[in-house]
């Protein structure tokens, strides 16, 4: 069952999708939550705003088309996508976090009501090594002297939540958190699983931090 989901998560079948730029949201309502996906994009997270649905919360998926280039260039696309006179909430996965975290930081946090991180590289993947011609994963990698600004960010006090899969398998737990973050730890395996299966945790997450 497990993998009949998983497959329908990956648009990679569906360009359409994963080429797309824009909102995909639940509700004719404005949302308050916004969610940012992972490196390359192409994870469909629908069954996030199904959880949201039923839970009475209003969501957005922010398509980025393929992200694979820096993340600084993602970080001022979403000024085109996200709210300039009301609080919400950004809900980041792996790179996704990074992306929402500047986006925070490059806005002083202006109309933030939270940052969630999910499975986040804050210390660098040592996989993304693997894959230097892309400016996204060259910026992730271990030991990158691009992700030391993330450990050097002035943050908002409970306004960052840091969550994390009890064994990930491309970025060391101890890589996800940042200063006197709050944390979440999350009772599922591996870095793709654990993000796909948060809508099993979202509800009660988001009730208990928010």
């Amino acid at each position: 069952m497990r993998v009949i989901s998983l497959l329908k998560e990956i648009s990679l079948i569906r360009p359409n999708i994963w080429l797309r730029t824009g909102l995909r949201s639940n509700s004719p309502k404005e949302p308050d939550y916004y969610i940012l996906k992972g490196f390359p994009g192409w994870y469909s997270y629908n069954e996030i705003l199904s959880s949201l649905s039923e839970a009475g919360m209003h969501g957005a998926i922010v398509d980025l088309g393929v992200q694979t280039r820096s993340i600084d260039e993602y970080a001022m696309t979403l000024k085109k996508f996200l709210p300039k006179d009301r609080e919400f909430t950004l809900i980041g996965f792996s790179m996704g976090g990074l992306i929402a975290l500047k986006y925070a930081d490059n806005t002083n946090w202006k109309n933030i009501k939270k940052v969630i991180t999910v499975a986040t590289p804050f210390g660098g993947s040592p996989k993304a090594a693997y894959l230097p011609f892309w400016k996204a994963t060259h910026q992730m990698r271990e030991g990158s002297e691009y992700l030391d600004q993330f450990q050097k960010m002035k943050l908002p006090r409970n306004k960052l939540l840091c969550a994390y899969g009890e064994d990930d398998d491309l970025v060391n737990n101890e890589h996800t958190h940042l200063g006197e973050c709050l944390h979440e730890k999350i009772p599922e395996q591996r870095h793709v699983t654990t993000q796909l299966y948060f809508q099993k945790h979202i509800q009660h997450i988001l009730e208990k931090h928010l």
